[in-house]
């Protein structure tokens, strides 16, 4: 129903229990987009769309979803322009069907931001954090029970070719970030303490130049683990935090064989970092 090279799952997420799919579709619709979320009854999968009020272009290039299913968010990078949006849906119902939007957008300046490019949401839905790397450009609003808050911008002096904010990934708990500048071969950590976010601290690789180190990424529960992937070089490296700071990395092997296999472009850890999927 959504047409042919519609880039359906080039997004996913799922909740904890494994019992809902968030799957976006961003090339559906003439390259409208579109996002579904699948919840399993115990017998069969049912979709119901998250429909955006405002779906413009690329809506749901990139999608999370909190552990108990009750939070999304889903990114549209190139709507408005190539300015962008992300848009949190709240299930207030016992489906999806009810679920209520609020719209984020940038308050970056430009009008190409590519805001939406990246997203993610924290183990309980009450932070979430949306990339623009066009604008090298990190937001994190917090959610207090009632309402989100403006944004709390993360961004670097770099120039904007270096795509701060390509990827990102919230710690489980919320109180720690990470964010990929793959063009300039690194990843940054923040953390969560004192009421503000700490300055960053630069995670690098060992696999080159133009290896792309950064592309993807993730953080364990704490925030006390990363693992972050050189899609180009094939290759990922974990990193620990003992407290004051971060260990040298910690080479993920490419098994594959194969040249040119794209190891470390997509990563995911279990919470306690006991288990990592690259």
């Amino acid at each position: 129903a959504l047409g042919p090279n519609s880039y359906f799952g080039y997004s996913v997420d799922v909740t904890d229990d494994g019992m809902s799919v968030l799957a976006g579709t961003p090339a559906a619709n003439g390259g409208q987009g579109y996002a579904s979320m699948y919840t399993f009854d115990g017998t069969t999968w049912n979709d119901i769309p998250l429909l955006s009020a405002y779906a413009d272009f690329t809506y749901g290039w990139s999608v999370a979803i909190d552990s108990m299913g009750m939070t999304a968010i889903v990114g549209a990078p190139r709507a408005f322009g190539l300015a962008g949006y992300a848009s949190v849906f709240m299930r207030t119902g016992p489906t999806w069907a009810s679920a209520v939007e609020i719209p984020l957008v940038s308050t970056a300046t430009g009008s190409v931001k590519y805001f939406g490019y990246s997203v993610s949401i924290s183990m309980n839905g009450t932070v979430a954090a949306v990339g623009a790397p066009n604008a090298r450009y990190v937001a994190v609003y917090t959610f207090d029970g009632m309402s989100w808050s403006m944004p709390t911008v993360l961004s670097t002096s770099l120039p904007l070719s270096v795509n701060f904010g390509w990827s990102i990934y919230l710690a489980p708990t919320g109180d720690a970030i990470i964010v990929g500048a793959p063009n300039n071969e690194y990843a940054a950590v923040y953390r969560y303490s004192g009421g503000s976010w700490g300055s960053p601290v630069r995670l690098t690789s060992q696999a080159g130049v133009g290896a792309q180190f950064g592309s993807a990424l993730t953080l364990t529960n704490n925030g006390n683990t990363a693992i972050v992937g050189a899609s180009i070089a094939g290759y990922a490296a974990a990193y620990t935090y003992d407290g004051t700071s971060w260990s040298a990395p910690n080479v993920i092997q490419n098994t594959t064989g194969v040249a040119n296999s794209r190891f470390g472009s997509a990563i995911s850890a279990s919470h306690d970092g006991g288990k990592v999927a690259i």
